[in-house]
């Protein structure tokens, strides 16, 4: 676990399949192909050389892009994320949370 919304799943190489036992909540892949319910054992599968990660639904997590920052938002609950904003001297503030066919984003 990195934190409580991020899961890496250790492979079993060579077949790329790994087995592991999910915590409480709902997953995604951070591929997005797949989501779990928690609480059970699930097979995942990864393309050769990757880690099978997984985020707990409600998270945003920042991905590195071309010269920026991506923030992902992993959808089903809400959830928020602060950052340090150093030439600023402050934090920012981001929450999300779907709201029936759409998405809150509040800044």
């Amino acid at each position: 676990m990195l934190g409580d919304e991020v899961l890496l799943v250790q492979s079993s190489l060579p077949d790329r399949i790994s087995t592991s036992k999910l915590p409480r909540g709902l997953w995604t892949t951070c591929a997005r192909t797949s989501e779990y319910k928690g609480n059970q054992a699930i097979d995942v599968e990864a393309p050769p050389g990757q880690v099978p990660t997984l985020a707990r639904n409600g998270a945003i997590l920042p991905l590195a892009a071309k010269n920026a920052m991506e923030l992902h938002y992993f959808p089903s609950l809400g959830g928020e994320f602060f950052l340090w904003e150093s030439d600023k001297r402050d934090n920012s503030e981001f929450h999300a949370a779907p709201a029936g066919d759409f998405i809150r984003v509040e800044i």
